[in-house]
């Protein structure tokens, strides 16, 4: 068994592998036993099939299955014995592909992953941390809408129906031989706003308590599927298999409004706490101040990772095989082979960006040992959720079984864990380098977010493009 590499340019090449028959005829032998053994064939007994048989029917299937995880392991042993890992998928290089088979001869066309100094370039590196000055204006402003946000919801008598009303309602379904064999009574609550069907808003505005009606029940809020529509409006358990008719009498039972809250210590605590310390007015503005300058603080911590990522890419200058990565992009995934040529130049300088910051990632995560349990993943996602809804005051436990939920889904977890040893490797990285504090107010803040929109940092600021903050975070953190 020989493996060769055959440089065609920086980190690109041909990499050839070639099986010897005195490696491959014992494991395919050793696999053919194994099958002979568990095969169920008409007319013999498990175990007793024919070795030729056998060999007959699955020879070339067990073959290429043996044949695969060689190159497999090859591909493998190579990457470790020289501490570097292909990027994207091996291409196809043979030139003559039916006389290589036959001799057992494979052949690759393979990109690698450039190899670079990370601690001469974070020595080297200095980032802007800004500071944000928070007027009062923006306090007063962030207490106004609290106060329509979080307002309490009363039920209106006399009124009629206004949109943003969270209205309920009485649905009924009278007995139908053809449906139903007895009558179905159902009630509801329906917030008017954009995800409240319009045929249903239509009919509701204007309205009082009482109004009755008939209306389908697939059309009382938009996107609801046949599945959603049982459990949160029929009320049923998911074994209920009843089948009922589209069309339900409705009526009009409760509207609720959302009043305007008072910055007094009852709506103080609902949204901090019962332990929360209030004794005036100027104890929320205090709390309403340190809560937006965290936010922003955060805002700002993402402008210095974007910075610092794209600082080290540029102070890096990893040397991507560029003509193997079109190649493959390309070949391997329509949405590529279908970009015009100055849009993939584009996007192709923020992959490589992506694939600098995974190999930082995995760099850092290694050599600084990382450990991240299970209970870290959850208890990160706690936090992220808390910062973004500072008003839910719940128990441990109860927090706990919520990320639990919601982490359930293995792709969510594997992202969650993913963000988390993101952030470890940023905290760790931010700790290496030289910052720069910076006093700026808030228009000077979104000139600065409006510039990273821009790209005004790379040779493409001509594209006149807009990216969202998150969106220029997300191309930096994942390939």
């Amino acid at each position: 068994m020989h493996i060769n590499f055959s440089p065609l340019g920086n980190n690109h090449g041909i990499l050839s592998i070639q099986l010897e028959e005195m490696d491959l005829a014992p494991a395919v032998k050793e696999r053919l036993k194994t099958v002979r053994k568990t095969a169920h064939l008409k007319g013999f007994r498990q175990g007793t099939v024919p070795e030729s048989v056998i060999q007959k029917m699955y020879g070339q299937a067990i073959k290429d299955e043996v044949v695969q995880k060689m190159l497999n392991d090859q591909i493998q042993k190579y990457q470790e014995d020289h501490k570097r890992r292909f990027i994207g998928d091996l291409l196809p290089a043979s030139e003559n592909l039916e006389q290589d088979l036959k001799n057992n001869l494979y052949q690759f066309e393979v990109g690698l992953s450039p190899e670079f100094d990370l601690s001469a370039s974070l020595s080297a590196t200095v980032v802007p941390d800004y500071q944000i000055s928070i007027p009062d204006s923006l306090v007063e402003e962030e207490l106004e809408q609290m106060k329509e946000r979080y307002g309490p919801q009363e039920s209106i008598l006399t009124d009629q129906v206004q949109e943003k009303d969270l209205v309920t309602i009485k649905a009924t379904q009278t007995a139908d031989p053809n449906t139903t064999p007895e009558e179905f009574q159902t009630v509801f609550d329906v917030l008017l706003d954009e995800n409240c069907h319009p045929s249903l808003l239509t009919k509701l505005l204007g309205q009082s308590n009482g109004f009755a009606f008939v209306h389908s029940i697939q059309e009382v809020e938009n996107n609801l599927d046949e599945q959603a529509i049982r459990k949160y409006l029929l009320k049923l358990p998911s074994d209920d298999q009843r089948v009922f008719a589209h069309e339900f009498k409705m009526e009009l039972i409760d509207i609720k409004r959302k009043k305007r809250a008072e910055l007094n210590e009852e709506f103080f605590k609902t949204l901090y706490g019962p332990d929360a310390n209030y004794e005036s007015e100027e104890d929320f503005r205090t709390k309403v101040r340190e809560e937006i300058k965290q936010y922003y603080a955060r805002e700002c911590d993402k402008i210095l990772e974007i910075k610092l990522t794209k600082e080290l890419f540029s102070k890096l200058n990893p040397e991507y095989p560029d003509a193997f990565l079109k190649k493959w992009l390309k070949s391997e995934f329509k949405e590529w082979s279908e970009k015009k040529e100055n849009v993939f130049d584009h996007d192709l300088y923020h992959f490589k960006e992506g694939l600098t910051w995974q190999m930082i990632r995995e760099k850092v995560a290694a050599e600084q040992n990382f450990q991240v349990t299970e209970q870290d993943v959850y208890l990160s996602w706690i936090n992220d959720f808390r910062s973004q809804y500072p008003a839910f005051n719940l128990p441990v436990e109860q927090w706990i079984s919520m990320a639990e939920r919601a982490l359930k889904d293995k792709e969510k977890f594997r992202s969650a864990y993913m963000n988390l040893i993101d952030q470890r490797c940023f905290e760790w990285l931010k700790s290496q380098i030289a910052k720069e504090t910076k006093e700026i107010n808030l228009e000077e803040f979104k000139e600065i977010v409006k510039q990273l929109n821009s790209h005004a940092d790379h040779f493409h600021e001509e594209d006149h493009h807009e990216h969202t903050q998150d969106q220029i975070a997300a191309e930096n953190k994942s390939a």
